[in-house]
């Protein structure tokens, strides 16, 4: 069967940018690691990076 999907992304670990990436991280306060993660997982739902969780019942 042929795989039409793109290969995901590789991880951050292994990417040239990863130091910065801990530099930014590491310059945060609290509130601002909280903007930060909330942000990549907006950019991530939005492209389609990351599964989107079923809907619990009420």
């Amino acid at each position: 069967m042929l795989n039409l999907l793109p290969s995901p992304p590789l991880p951050v670990s292994r990417d040239a940018g990863r130091a910065e990436l801990v530099q930014i991280w590491d310059a945060l306060d609290a509130g601002g690691r909280r903007m930060l993660l909330a942000q990549a997982r907006a950019v991530a739902e939005v492209t389609g990076r990351v599964p989107q969780e079923p809907e619990r019942p009420a």
